[in-house]
């Protein structure tokens, strides 16, 4: 396992396949980015990216990941697998392109765009937007104090949360 940590300016860091012998393929690291505006990538296995202070860009790879964005507006995008990824302070941009997993904007106005698998999305405080637009199938929504369904074209809403949904139905 490795464990890589930023400066606190911009840093631009990237997951390497450690051919050392034995050969480790899903060997997970961790990323620590500090201040700044950082870039994280990270390759194939299962890693923890911390974005830190800043605006910073997430983008965990395939594998199981976890991207905690910090302070900042972030853009976390999971990548292959089933993914955690906890947007923090800020406006955040959260991207699933996975087989599912869960997904928190915490405090700020956030923006999620669904993938294709069974899905948490939790846009905390803020007017929060999410879209289903590349997904088929039911939805339910807990809007905090309310509970919205989406079933094909029929759905109910909730005046309880502040919530913009985008979808294809």
């Amino acid at each position: 396992m490795a464990n890589i940590t930023g400066t606190n300016g911009p840093d631009n860091l990237s997951g390497l396949v450690d051919f050392a012998f034995p050969l480790l393929i899903d060997q997970p690291d961790v990323f620590n980015a500090l201040a700044g505006d950082d870039v994280i990538n990270a390759l194939g296995t299962n890693d923890t990216l911390n974005g830190g202070d800043g605006n910073d860009t997430l983008n965990g790879g395939d594998g199981n990941d976890i991207l905690n964005g910090g302070g900042g507006n972030d853009s976390l995008i999971g990548g292959g697998g089933i993914d955690t990824l906890n947007g923090g302070d800020g406006n955040d941009i959260i991207r699933s392109d996975g087989d599912g997993g869960l997904y928190r904007g915490d405090s700020g106005n956030d923006t999620m765009f669904s993938g294709l698998g069974n899905e948490t999305m939790d846009g905390g405080t803020g007017v929060d937007l999410i879209d289903h637009t590349i997904f088929s199938g039911n939805y339910v929504f807990n809007m905090a104090t309310g509970l919205t369904n989406f079933v094909g074209e029929s759905y109910t809403t909730s005046r309880t949360s502040t919530w913009v949904l985008v979808m294809t139905l």
